[in-house]
């Protein structure tokens, strides 16, 4: 026999059977309030265990979740949101209460250290054992200087006295020991440039002189010499000696005319006087 709507009551929120017994298989499908299906005991427990969602032991049901919120409805409201809305139990710290000047500590001991050996370093803190062998910016300072040693401003750091050797690290090699090292620009003259012969010239205006005149073969000719001769040479005579120079053979002709002139006055007087 069918089973219908008819057959079933709600009692305290229950369905229950009008009848005893219930013949044959129960369609959960099939049973409906006011139109409405009824929900299996599988469909319930999987809603409430997607609600509660893995939540912690202490915390699925909704009377832990009220007690941690100390059945506060308003809970969110009530949480501080700026240090003002604390309340400082005894003992805690305010800006407030902070001292602004030692006089106001009531136990200095040990706080304040008076030596340097009081302090224990942290790793990575530098003591002055620590710095044994360093530099101070002063030594560095006198270093440099030393090093520059009154060099000229434009020639007082290693960039300004490589450029002024072209950056050239074999520049020494590469100086001219030699005229033959260096290229000879336009209007310099060498050894090889040098004319050889008078025809070589290509201006020989005011060079040459056009009037006549002696040559040095016709001045040795003149001074009866042989040519490259210091001297004058030997004389026959007595006025003149022997390997004279020029000067020194006008001189001695300059002399004995002057004697000569002076003797024939004064044979000339004595023949007036008479």
């Amino acid at each position: 026999m069918a089973t219908t709507e008819k057959d079933f009551r709600v009692k305290n929120g229950l369905i229950v059977a009008q009848n005893a017994t219930i013949g044959g298989t129960l369609d959960a499908n099939a049973l409906q309030i006011g139109g409405t299906a009824v929900a299996t005991e599988s469909y319930v427990t999987t809603q409430i265990s997607n609600l509660i969602d893995s939540a912690p032991g202490t915390l699925d049901t909704l009377n832990e979740i009220a007690a941690a919120i100390n059945d506060d409805p308003n809970f969110f409201s009530s949480i501080p949101t700026a240090t003002s809305d604390l309340t400082n139990d005894s003992g805690y710290i305010t800006s407030a209460s902070l001292p602004t000047d030692i006089s106001q500590l009531t136990d200095t001991t040990n706080l304040i250290p008076t030596n340097v050996s009081d302090l224990t370093n942290d790793t990575g803190f530098i003591t002055s054992s620590a710095l044994s062998g360093y530099a101070t910016e002063t030594y560095v300072d006198t270093a440099v200087s030393n090093l520059i040693d009154a060099a000229p401003g434009a020639l007082d750091t290693l960039n300004e006295l490589a450029a002024a050797i072209n950056d050239d690290p074999n520049f020494f090699s590469s100086i001219p020991t030699a005229t033959s090292d260096l290229t000879n620009d336009s209007g310099y003259i060498t050894s090889a440039s040098l004319p050889t012969d008078i025809s070589e010239l290509t201006d020989t205006t005011n060079l040459i002189p056009t009037q006549a005149s002696l040559s040095v073969d016709d001045l040795i000719t003149l001074s009866g010499v042989a040519e490259g001769s210091l001297n004058l040479g030997t004389f026959t005579g007595t006025t003149i000696n022997d390997n004279q120079t020029v000067k020194q053979a006008l001189q001695a002709l300059e002399t004995e005319v002057e004697t000569k002139e002076d003797a024939g006055v004064a044979i000339a007087m004595s023949i007036a006087l008479g």
